[in-house]
C-alpha cells in the first residue's frame, strides 16, 4: 500500500472513496450493525465514504450467523428428544414443525439488519467474478504471498484472497483508495504490498482519520449555519450555484403503476429544477485530524423540481393487446437532498465562499410515486376502480367472466 497512513489530501479530496470490513471485525462486534461502534460510525465518516463489502465476506457473515441458528435449534431438538426418553409418551406428541420456519425467520432477519447497514453507508457488494483476479489468486498461492503463508494451511486462506482481489480490482477501476479493517495479519500482509489499500485494525481507528467535534469543527460548523441564514450570503449564493450545476448527476425512478386491467409502461423524460432553498438546521463539519487546512460541509438542501412523465398503456385482455394509450404529464416533487462541500485554505478567517474547492450532491436514486394517469378516450383513468359491476364495461365484451 501507500506506505503508512493516508495524507490529509487524500481524506479530503476523496481519493480515498470508501472503507471495507473482514468477517473477523464484524464478529468482533457481535454482529450489531445497528449499535456500538457500527452506529456511531456513520455520523463519524464524511458524506462520500462508501461501504464496500466482499462478496465473499458477505457469505462467511451469513454462514457464521446461520451456523449459530442451526447450532441452537439442534440442541432444541435434542432437549425435547431427551425430554421425550425422560418422560415418555405424556409429551411424545409436542411438534418440531416450526423449527424450519424459525430457520427461514432468522435468515430473513439477518438479510434485512444487513441491507439496512449497507444502506446507510451506501454500501455496495463487491464481487469476485474477474478471470485476471482469479489467475492472480493462484499465482499468489503458489508463489506463497500474501494472504497466503504466515504460518497457516494456504488451502484456507482462499477466501481472503478473493476479497482482498476483488476489492484491490474495484478500486483500480474507480482510480481510487480503500481503507480495509481487519484483524488478520493476511490482510495488512496484502495491503502492504498493494498500490491502494490502507489497512487499520479497528472502526475506531478509521474514525480517528476525521473529526467533528473538534473547537475548530465547531465554530466551522456554527460560522456556516449562521452564513446559510441569510439567503443573500456569498456562501449560500455559491451553495445554490453548485446545487443548480450538479443537479443533472441526480437519478430519478419512477414506481412502477399496479394496474390489473393494463400494462402501464412510465419513464421519466426530463427534470426542470425549480427553487432550490438551503437548511441552515443540516449542516454536518467533517475536518482531518492532522491538517485543519481543508474541511467537507454537508448541506441540507431543499429542492423544488418538475419531472415530465410518459406513459404508454397496453390492454392486458389477449384479445386487445394491440390498443394502447399514451400520456405525458408533469408531476411536481420536492425532495430534500445534501450537498457535500470541500473546503481549502485559511478555515476561520476567509470567507467559506472563497474556500470552495469541490461539491458534490449525495443522493439515492429519487423515486417518483403516482397514483393514477388519466389516459382519456376509451381506456380512461388507470388504475380503474375495484368492486361492484364497473369492470364489466370496461372488458369491451358482453360475458362477464
Amino acid at each position: 500500500m501507500p506506505k503508512g497512513k493516508p495524507s490529509p489530501q487524500q481524506l479530503s479530496s476523496r481519493k480515498v472513496r470508501a472503507f471495507s470490513i473482514d468477517t473477523s471485525v464484524i464478529e468482533a462486534a457481535s454482529f450489531a450493525f445497528d449499535r456500538g461502534g457500527f452506529r456511531l460510525l456513520a455520523a463519524q465518516l464524511p458524506p462520500w465514504m462508501e461501504l464496500w463489502i466482499s462478496s465473499v465476506v458477505h457469505r462467511e457473515v451469513q454462514a457464521h450467523r446461520m451456523g449459530s441458528v442451526d447450532r441452537s435449534l439442534e440442541e432444541i431438538k435434542s432437549g425435547i428428544d431427551s425430554l421425550r426418553r425422560h418422560a415418555g409418551a405424556a409429551i411424545k406428541d409436542v411438534p418440531l414443525g416450526w423449527l424450519p420456519e424459525a430457520r427461514q425467520a432468522a435468515r430473513a432477519e439477518f438479510a434485512k439488519q444487513f441491507d439496512k447497514f449497507m444502506g446507510s453507508y451506501q454500501g455496495s457488494l463487491i464481487s469476485f467474478d474477474d478471470a485476471s483476479q482469479m489467475e492472480q489468486m493462484f499465482d499468489r498461492y503458489f508463489s506463497g504471498r500474501p494472504p497466503f503463508g504466515g504460518g497457516k494451511d494456504k488451502k484456507h486462506e482462499f477466501p481472503d484472497a478473493a476479497a482482498l482481489l476483488s476489492l484491490e480490482w474495484t478500486a483500480k477501476q474507480r482510480d481510487c483508495s480503500v481503507i480495509v479493517v481487519s484483524k488478520d495479519k493476511g490482510w495488512q500482509a496484502f495491503s502492504e504490498q498493494s498500490e491502494c489499500l490502507y489497512f487499520v485494525e479497528t472502526l475506531e481507528e478509521l474514525a480517528s482519520f476525521y473529526t467533528t467535534n473538534s473547537t475548530r469543527a465547531r465554530a466551522l460548523q456554527q460560522d456556516i449555519a449562521a452564513r446559510l441564514e441569510d439567503r443573500n450570503s456569498q456562501f449560500t449564493k455559491a451553495v445554490v450555484s453548485n446545487v443548480r450545476a450538479s443537479f443533472d448527476s441526480i437519478v430519478w425512478e419512477v414506481v412502477p403503476l399496479r394496474c390489473d386491467s393494463h400494462d402501464v409502461e412510465l419513464r421519466v423524460l426530463d427534470v426542470v429544477l425549480g427553487e432550490v432553498d438551503v437548511v441552515p438546521d443540516v449542516v454536518g463539519v467533517w475536518m482531518t485530524a492532522q491538517d485543519e487546512r481543508t474541511a467537507v460541509v454537508e448541506i441540507g438542501i431543499q429542492v423544488e423540481a418538475v419531472v415530465h412523465i410518459s406513459a404508454v398503456a397496453t390492454s392486458m385482455w389477449y384479445s386487445f393487446r394491440d390498443r394502447s394509450a399514451v400520456s405525458s404529464f408533469d408531476l411536481p416533487q420536492s425532495v430534500e437532498l445534501r450537498l457535500a462541500v470541500e473546503l481549502r485554505g485559511e478555515i476561520g478567517t476567509a470567507d467559506p465562499a472563497d474556500l470552495i474547492a469541490g461539491s458534490e450532491i449525495r443522493s439515492e436514486p429519487i423515486s417518483v410515486r403516482i397514483q393514477s394517469i388519466d389516459f382519456g378516450g376509451e381506456v380512461g383513468v388507470l388504475p380503474k376502480p375495484r368492486g361492484g359491476s364497473a369492470g364489466f364495461d370496461d372488458m369491451n365484451d358482453d360475458i362477464p367472466f
